[in-house]
């Protein structure tokens, strides 16, 4: 189980470090949560532990974050740090990340702090990591020095343990070095162990027993980990103990592995916690192996390179010896040559040994080497060399150093050979021996000379070479075969060249060249193969011309130097430069942008700028701005680049259902970035797909446009005509960008409202005085047009009361005064009527009615005043017309004032014409006349309240001005509607009304037939077994809703009143309820509201229908807010009500 990151929250308020600890526990973060609330509390803890990652309020009770930050970066400077902060503003946030803050994230926002505490973590690793990387080069670097200058391994591997607690504080480190059998560790190096602890370890055994990790990491020849020394029972009591008495409580082996792929020892990282090693330790127990490794290396090469001089040593001794048997008694050589017995007693020796001793032979011969004062380890050695001639019957050359009788102190040289006798046996050992210590002396610098050059060659890449004066190999390279892996027969001649890169090779060769020429220092850079790595590497190559003494060229010699990690770095460098220019170039575009959102008042150019600048920032090939309309909840293309014109059309509005990344963010909220459309699964086989490719769009990202609510305000998009994956960082200035954009929204949106606003307050204003105006006017038209008819019946009346006039006058009075009151009597009915519709009480009878009749009644009420003014009316009229639903004597009101209009505004000898014509299923009614006609400005208004074309005193023309709005209420009333039209003036008027067939009905002449059938005229009973109950206060309209309802085989209750209503309801539960809404004492709203407020086992969830003369949208949403489910506008066509309660209940 991964150890949990340790997270220290600096948090004074506890209601928000709940609300952030239960963030950070939503996630996938495996973490522990530290809380502290005052600055001797966070001091504390950053004390008492590390930490991965602190959390900070800004403000604070005893101190503010930029102290806490301060405190932070002095104890652990490495440690990222993020402000959690309610009220963070701009200033203060640009203010924390120069002080070092990794980031910042607002209280209202914490659905971001798992992403910036993910971020920042990653970032801190990295930041690590690369630390470490650097840290293991510089140690790297020392130890293969180290190990080059010809140090005693034990000295090389203490090195790397003393290298291992640099890197890491938390382990100590310790080799084990195997036999020659690899069965035991015969010794060990302990640097960072007390000396017991390596006295404890000696001769441990090499298996898998789990007597110790190193012991079965070599067995294994794999890294081997014991979490927990105490309580693992596959240890041996005695190692057991061993490491918990060096406070050892688990530990790590990786075993050392030669290049031969045979285990040479085993690095040993202890731990003083039970715990399994960390990575970077798992890390630097490889790095501490692969450094042993060369080490070890370096001494089996010191040791072959001594068995190779040996053998040298031998074949010369070999051809001396032959000599010394034929001379051996001949002091005159200045070898010190002696012979032996069996007993290790001398039997000879030369003038120039016994001069060594200061002994004649007498006192010499027969004595031993111990007589003789020869150091015991010496004696000892040469003793058992001689024995071994004896038994063997070989000779037995050997070395030793040793400070001789004569004080000389060096190293010497002696051959023991074999004296045989007769027989065949070894009668006698004799022998010589000589000073080499100069010649020791010198090998040994000749020996690590060698050995320094070869590691170093090998270790530091650097291969020294020799040409002749064109340039080629005559010879074996072993630097060049070792680097570039090319045997001698690749790279002899000319043949070097094909370990150079090719794109290289060419201008290598012409410096070369150059170089030759002119007998100059040859420089070059450029990339070669490197066998080890398998990747070609940059170097550098150096070389001199050496001359003959006729001033030719003898040969080249130079070097070759591995600088690819330099090289790598300058690379590195350039690109960070490359990329700081990129940043400071988006830098400068984000201020640009910045500025020209204050000062720039084009809102187009500003949306092209920023696009232009996100395009920019993101590098892409296309973009585009999207707007939000809410209410439409659809998002419209305001400014795009590089978008096919088709594909822009396309996307010019985009819905939440679409399959666009722009579709997708619009509906979860959030960016969508699509790196390769062709293998996104959302866009597969869809529209949006296909678009995308017409564009030539590979790639694309959709950021939503967030205001400072948090509400999506529209999109921003990028495209790119390749596979492409958004940077980090593009994506955090595409934030940048996408803010301001959304701040420009709302600010433009801000200020469309207040425009809207002023010009609704000032359409509002114009309309109140407008309405004063005609309200004026209408007064003052009312008074004239009242007071008009009462001069002359006053006038009239006074006259007969004087009883002054004759009868033919007394019959013209009596008629002047019944006109003027009928005249009177209808100005009063259609003010009433005007009173009635406006309060939704004008009510209608509805029946099957022919138009035809109506509009002859309606002539008949008008034929005199037309006869008056020589008026001609004209009737063409469709006799084969179906019936309608309506109330005939309010039809024929309607029809009575078109035609009233027409015969007033029509002068003497004009005419009137009456159409009525079926036009698919509604019945059109015409009237046209050659009269004044209707100025075109004033059309639109010809049937408002109180509007008349000329209402000033000095008009041509009488009346209120109600007539035509009385005329459109009743006609919508049915359903229908009405218009006039004109060409203007004295050019005649027509009013059209149109209104709704009954369907299924046959006319009166019996000849038309509906292809539909109705509930009034063919037996179909779609309200069978359904009880309604229907509630009206108007007896003709529940008479005939009853009678409705019942022939489509409905039970109906009728009652006339909401009271009667409530009474029912506690008798029976109805399936329906059919309301009228205008009623005295408790209206259709008010019964609604007492019947919802019952229990349903009372009727309080009974479907009900509002059925009503009101028919403004108010009326109908008022009628849902109550508990109505429909509302129908009378008057109603009735196989519309019996679908409505159909449908209602199915």
């Amino acid at each position: 189980m991964m150890t949990p990151l340790q997270f220290l929250l600096l948090e004074d308020q506890p209601l928000d470090a709940e609300r952030i600890r239960a963030a950070l526990m939503d996630s996938s973060i495996n973490h522990e949560l530290l809380q502290v609330d005052t600055r001797a509390d966070f001091v504390t803890a950053l004390e008492a532990q590390p930490f991965n990652l602190i959390l900070a309020a800004y403000p604070l009770l005893d101190f503010d974050g930029i102290a806490a930050l301060e405190i932070a970066h002095h104890r652990c400077p490495e440690t990222p740090f993020i402000f959690v902060s309610a009220s963070l503003g701009e200033e203060l946030a640009i203010d924390a990340l120069k002080a070092g803050a990794s980031n910042y994230v607002l209280k209202q926002r914490l659905e971001r702090l798992v992403p910036a505490v993910q971020r920042a973590l990653r970032e801190a690793q990295e930041q690590q990591e690369r630390k470490r990387s650097e840290q293991l080069l510089i140690e790297q670097k020392q130890l293969l020095e180290t190990i080059a200058t010809g140090q005693p391994l034990d000295d090389c591997l203490a090195a790397v343990c003393a290298s291992l607690s640099r890197l890491t504080d938390q382990v100590r480190a310790c080799f084990l070095l195997t036999d020659a059998q690899c069965s035991t560790f015969p010794r060990s190096v302990t640097p960072d162990l007390p000396p017991s602890f390596g006295q404890g370890l000696k001769d441990a055994p090499i298996n898998d027993l789990y007597i110790g990790t190193c012991g079965e990491a070599v067995y294994r020849g794999q890294p081997i980990t014991c979490v927990d020394i105490a309580n693992d029972d596959r240890w041996s009591q005695e190692w057991r103990s061993l490491c918990l008495a060096h406070g050892i409580l688990a530990c790590h082996s990786r075993p050392v592995m030669g290049i031969k792929g045979l285990p040479l020892g085993s690095l040993m990282l202890c731990f003083d916690t039970v715990r399994m090693p960390t990575n970077w330790e798992y890390q630097l127990a490889e790095f501490g192996t692969q450094v042993a490794s060369i080490a070890f290396e370096r001494e089996h090469s010191v040791q072959q390179s001594y068995r190779v001089s040996l053998a040298l040593h031998e074949s010369r001794v070999a051809l001396e010896q032959q000599a010394q048997k034929f001379d051996a008694t001949l002091s005159t050589i200045a070898d010190y040559v002696f012979s032996f017995d069996r007993n290790g007693r001398f039997l000879y020796a030369n003038q120039v040994l016994l001069d060594l001793w200061g002994l004649t032979a007498a006192e010499a011969i027969g004595k031993t080497m111990a007589d003789l004062n020869y150091p015991p380890t010496v004696e000892q050695q040469i003793l058992n060399d001689m024995r071994r001639v004896f038994e063997t019957g070989e000779t037995i050359r050997n070395e030793t150093s040793y400070i001789n009788p004569a004080g000389v102190n060096g190293y010497f040289e002696y051959i023991l050979s074999p004296v045989f006798a007769a027989n065949g046996a070894v009668e006698s050992v004799s022998g010589s021996s000589r000073n080499i210590t100069d010649r020791k002396v010198a090998e040994e610098a000749m020996r690590l000379s060698e050995e320094r050059y070869r590691l170093l060659t090998s270790i530091l890449t650097s291969i020294v070479w020799t040409v002749d004066p064109e340039g080629a190999f005559v010879s074996p390279q072993p630097e060049w075969e070792a680097y570039t892996g090319q045997t001698w027969e690749e790279h002899q001649g000319f043949g070097w060249v094909q370990a150079l890169h090719p794109d290289d090779r060419e201008p290598l060769l012409a410096r070369w060249l150059q170089a030759k020429q002119q007998q100059t220092l040859y420089y070059s850079e450029g990339r070669m193969w490197h066998a080890a790595s398998r990747e070609y590497r940059y170097f550098e190559a150096r070389g001199v011309p050496l001359f003959n003494p006729d001033g030719s060229v003898r040969e080249w010699i130079g070097n070759v130097s591995d600088i690819h990690d330099r090289k790598q770095a300058e690379l590195a460098l350039q690109e960070s430069k490359a990329r700081l220019a990129v940043e400071l170039a988006d830098t400068q575009q984000l201020q640009s942008i910045s500025s020209q959102l204050i000062q720039e008042d084009n809102i187009t150019l500003l949306y092209e700028q920023i696009l232009d600048a996100s395009i920019a920032i993101m590098h892409s090939d296309m973009g585009s701005v999207q707007l939000l309309y809410p209410e439409r909840n659809e998002l419209q293309l305001l400014a795009w680049r590089g978008l096919d014109p088709a594909s822009a059309a396309f996307w010019q509005w985009v819905r939440l259902d679409s399959s666009s990344t722009c579709g997708v963010a619009l509906l979860s909220g959030a960016r969508v970035v699509v790196p390769d459309v062709e293998t996104c699964e959302f866009m597969a086989d869809t529209e949006d797909l296909a678009f995308y490719q017409l564009s030539g769009i590979r790639a694309v990202q959709s950021t939503p446009l967030l205001s400072r609510s948090g509400r999506i305000v529209g999109m921003i998009s990028n495209h790119w005509t390749e596979v492409h994956q958004p940077s980090e960082r593009e994506l955090r200035l595409l934030d940048v960008i996408a803010r301001q954009v959304a701040d420009l929204i709302d600010r433009k949106s801000a200020e469309a409202e207040r425009e809207q606003l002023l010009q609704r307050e000032q359409a509002a204003r114009e309309a109140a005085e407008r309405a004063n105006r005609v309200k004026d006017e209408f007064l003052a038209v009312l008074s004239h047009e009242l007071r008009s008819p009462l001069n002359p019946i006053l006038g009239w009346t006074r006259l007969l009361q004087n009883g002054k006039l004759d009868e033919a006058r007394r019959t013209e009075a009596l008629k002047t005064i019944e006109r003027n009151a009928k005249l009177q009597t209808q100005l009063i009915e259609d003010l009433l009527d005007i009173s009635r519709i406006m309060q939704g009480k004008l009510s209608l009878t509805a029946a099957p009615t022919s138009l035809a009749v109506v509009i002859s009644a309606a002539i008949e009420t008008v034929r005199l005043a037309a006869e008056a003014k020589n008026i001609q009316i004209t009737l063409d009229l469709d006799p084969q017309i179906a019936s309608i639903s309506g109330d005939a004597a309010r039809l024929q009101q309607v029809v009575w004032n078109l035609l009233t209009n027409a015969v007033k505004f029509t002068p003497n000898g004009g005419q009137v014409t009456v159409e009525l014509r079926q036009l698919d299923h509604l019945a059109q009614i015409r009237v046209i006349d050659t009269g004044k006609g209707i100025n075109p400005q004033f059309l639109p208004h010809v049937f408002e309240y109180f509007r008349q074309e000329d209402g000033s005193t000095t008009r041509k023309f009488g009346g209120l001005g109600l007539g035509l709005a009385i005329v459109r209420q009743i006609v919508e009333l049915h359903g229908g509607t009405v218009w006039a039209e004109s060409r203007g003036e004295n050019q005649g008027a027509t009013f059209i009304v149109q209104l709704p067939l009954l369907r299924n009905r046959e006319s009166g002449a019996g000849s038309r037939e509906s292809k539909v059938d109705s509930p009034l005229s063919t037996p179909h009973f779609p309200l069978t077994g359904l009880q309604i109950l229907l509630v009206d206060d108007e007896p003709d309209t529940r008479e005939f809703q009853a009678f409705l309802l019942e022939q489509s085989g409905a039970k109906v209750t009728v009652v006339a009143s909401g009271l009667e209503a409530l009474q029912s309801l506690d008798q029976f539960i109805p399936d329906a309820i059919v309301s009228d809404i205008g009623m005295a004492d408790m209206d259709g709203y008010m019964l609604m509201q007492q019947i919802r407020s019952r229990p349903p086992s009372q009727g309080g969830q009974v479907p009900a229908i509002a059925l009503t003369a009101y028919a403004r949208d108010f009326d109908q949403q008022k009628a849902r807010q109550v508990g109505f489910q429909t509302h129908i506008t009378k008057p109603v066509e009735p196989e519309a009500l019996v679908e409505a309660i159909a449908s209602l209940l199915r």
